[in-house]
């Protein structure tokens, strides 16, 4: 199974992600959008991912992913020890993907 340290290189041997300090914990980014927090005293890690496939895996494996709502938001809370490695690779891609491709998308409408 999977862990923080594992999200970290994986997400860093991505192009353009660093990672940031955010309020206290360890996060990632693409430019200016971040796109995973972790929780390593809890070997957690919060998501950015679309909202059709975050309620997919909520109702499939509630015991590794569950939602966590901020304010209007809710985004993907992953317990890490129940994700083998594979999976967490593709969800490391699709997170950076998809916080590049929402960044994108505010830059073309001048958001």
């Amino acid at each position: 199974m999977s862990s923080c340290d594992d999200v970290r290189k994986i997400a860093l041997a991505l192009p353009g992600v660093e990672e940031v300090d955010h309020w206290g914990v360890p996060a990632f980014r693409t430019k200016r959008r971040i796109f995973i927090t972790l929780r390593p005293s809890e070997q957690k890690a919060m998501f950015h991912i679309t909202e059709e496939h975050q309620e997919i895996l909520f109702e499939a494996r509630p015991e590794a992913f569950e939602p966590l709502h901020w304010g209007k938001v809710t985004r993907c809370f992953v317990n890490l020890k129940n994700v083998p490695k594979r999976e967490l690779e593709a969800l490391v891609r699709e997170a950076a993907d998809y916080a590049a491709s929402e960044l994108n998308s505010k830059r073309r409408k001048g958001i």
